[in-house]
């Protein structure tokens, strides 16, 4: 052994050192995970309200994924979406960097145009809400796109909480407000 390691060490042995290091390391880490306190986040109560920020605008212009599924088949798509405030919203979709089709959404009524399937397609909105079995309209549609809420806020609605998100549970009104007319 060499004279800065006997300095160093002293008179005991390096194994004896090693496994007094081993057990005292030991002994603290029992005490120390013995002593531990689980610590459990608590979230804040839902708010009493929710203020809703709608999107105004009067032209919009944005992309979607969409995934289109029918009994025979599934395809994924890409849509650019263009929307004049209460009046109409045009989307181009695409499958696999290909104009596969075309949306226009009217007031009045709702046509697809398939090029992969060289069909079209003509939608009232009469014919909509009675196979949906719920109300259909341009200005449904056009809130739904936008993330605005479908109906307006009442005074009965209530504030919960789902997971981590805050949410407006409504109860099932005909949308007669005037807003969606």
């Amino acid at each position: 052994m060499s004279n800065l390691a006997k300095k160093v060490l002293g008179n005991l042995n390096p194994p004896t050192i090693t496994m007094r290091k081993i057990v005292v390391t030991s002994l603290s880490i029992l005490i120390l995970a013995g002593c531990h306190h689980k610590i459990v986040p608590t979230l804040p109560p839902p708010p009493k309200s929710i203020d809703i920020q709608e999107i105004d605008f009067e032209y919009m212009h944005g992309k979607a994924r969409l995934v289109f599924r029918d009994n025979t088949k599934e395809r994924e798509v890409k849509a650019h979406i263009r929307i004049r405030k209460d009046s109409v919203i045009w989307m181009k979709l695409t499958v696999v960097g290909v104009q596969g089709g075309m949306a226009l959404v009217n007031k009045d009524s709702i046509t697809i145009v398939s090029n992969l399937d060289k069909e079209y397609y003509v939608f009232d909105y009469a014919e909509l809400s009675k196979r949906f079995n719920f109300e259909v309209n341009y200005k449904i549609i056009q809130a739904a796109l936008l993330g605005n809420p479908i109906q307006a806020k009442k005074a009965d609605d209530e504030v919960g909480e789902d997971s981590f998100f805050n949410k407006i549970n409504q109860k099932k009104r005909i949308c007669d407000d005037s807003k969606f007319n």
